[in-house]
């Protein structure tokens, strides 16, 4: 059994003594489960492991009609096992046997999670069928999305700040005068963390997936993407509900980044840390 310390600090994150029991307790059934036999009525397996902000949501309602698809399922137990993973408590065989009890638990034909980036290379070695579909979003427009979801996750729960402390708190990036606004907002992380993230995020996936199991897919282009994502699942475009393709993505604006952070001093840090990829994505 996985020797896991409930008081343990994973970014903010301290599971309660009810919770560490019963990640121990699935640590424990991944441990021996995964040698059971598997049963794979599965049409096809796909995962969507683009960033936060980036359409995921939106590839997660779209199969939902005809096949067994969600978007970030089981995140109660998924994040708090990342945090975990993240901070180097589990052995890759630990890992990979608490992936393989994830999915039996699921058994989803498409999961489109963009916290999953952070084991696509092992989901990729585990499921030599899988395929992966990679949404991108330009940082421009991502950023001031993406600073409006986490104002937002400020009333939720501890996980999901805890995942963003993941995310952009590795980051050893000051604030710059440009950005004081954000300095002055509640765990709101400078520009350069932002977009820093957004590279290494489209760089894990990029380079950790076999390129014929790779779907890349820009944000904008989801809509008018339903025959090319359909012959990269080998499934009929009508099963596809292209209806569902805006599911989530137009948030409620409460913080209008633009209007208290320069354009051009964002547009200049993009170059910085994302140009070459922005070049490579769009072109």
């Amino acid at each position: 059994m996985t020797n896991m310390k409930p008081a343990m600090n994973l970014y903010g994150y301290s599971p309660k003594p009810q919770k560490a029991k019963l990640m121990r307790k699935q640590a424990f059934w991944a441990s021996w489960s995964q040698f059971l036999p598997t049963q794979n009525s599965r049409r096809f397996q796909a995962y969507c492991v683009g960033l936060p902000r980036s359409g995921t949501h939106s590839l997660g309602y779209m199969f939902a009609a005809h096949y067994s698809s969600q978007h970030e399922p089981m995140d109660d137990d998924t994040i708090p096992h990342i945090l975990r993973f993240l901070a180097g408590d589990y052995s890759e065989g630990q890992w990979k046997a608490l992936l393989r009890w994830r999915d039996r638990q699921l058994g989803l034909e498409m999961e489109a999670s963009h916290y999953l980036h952070h084991t696509v290379s092992v989901l990729a070695e585990l499921y030599p069928e899988a395929k992966f579909i990679h949404t991108v979003r330009e940082p421009f427009s991502w950023l001031a999305s993406e600073i409006n979801q986490n104002l937002k996750t400020r009333s939720a729960t501890i996980k999901w700040r805890a995942l963003e402390r993941a995310r952009y708190g590795r980051y050893d990036f000051e604030y710059e005068p440009e950005e004081t606004a954000l300095k002055n907002l509640d765990e709101i992380w400078p520009v350069s963390s932002y977009l820093s993230y957004w590279r290494d995020h489209n760089e894990c996936v990029l380079k950790s997936v076999p390129a014929d199991r790779l779907l890349v897919l820009r944000t904008q282009d989801i809509r008018e993407s339903i025959d090319k994502i359909a012959e990269f699942l080998n499934i009929s475009p009508e099963t596809i509900d292209v209806s569902a393709s805006r599911s989530g993505t137009n948030p409620s604006k409460d913080f209008d980044l633009y209007a208290h952070v320069s354009p051009d001093f964002v547009r200049e840090k993009i170059d910085r840390h994302c140009g070459v990829l922005v070049q490579k994505l769009f072109g």
